[in-house]
């Protein structure tokens, strides 16, 4: 079963501070902002027409995800991992890539606007 979620603005995902773990759910026209997914294990997540705006991403791990026409506002990607992802039309702006480690992402699209440590092949 996929989880839905549309049309929202997360601050806080409460319901996940015990597994801090996330698989097969679709975000669709949805606001990310602040700590909401730092530490988390995403897998086979689907982030659509989403926007991620000053998040903390310090340990989380995104595992065969896509984001299609997704938005990266200024925030650090410190000890960020993405593995088998996907990054259709997205634009990525004041973001620093820092140690970040993309692995086998594959990136058709991407507009990068005043970022740092850019990873070779954006």
């Amino acid at each position: 079963m996929t989880n839905q979620f549309k049309k929202l603005t997360l601050t806080q995902l409460e319901f996940l501070t015990a597994t801090k773990k996330l698989k097969n759910s679709f975000f669709a026209s949805t606001r990310f902002c602040a700590d909401v997914l730092e530490g988390m294990k995403l897998k086979k997540c689907c982030f659509e027409d989403t926007t991620f705006d000053d998040c903390n991403f310090q340990g989380t791990t995104f595992k065969s995800c896509t984001f299609d026409r997704a938005t990266f506002y200024d925030f650090d990607l410190t000890n960020c991992n993405f593995q088998n992802c996907y990054f259709y039309d997205c634009v990525f702006e004041g973001i620093d890539f820092g140690n970040a480690i993309f692995e086998s992402c594959i990136f058709n699209h991407a507009i990068v606007n005043d970022c740092a440590a850019v990873p070779a092949g954006m």
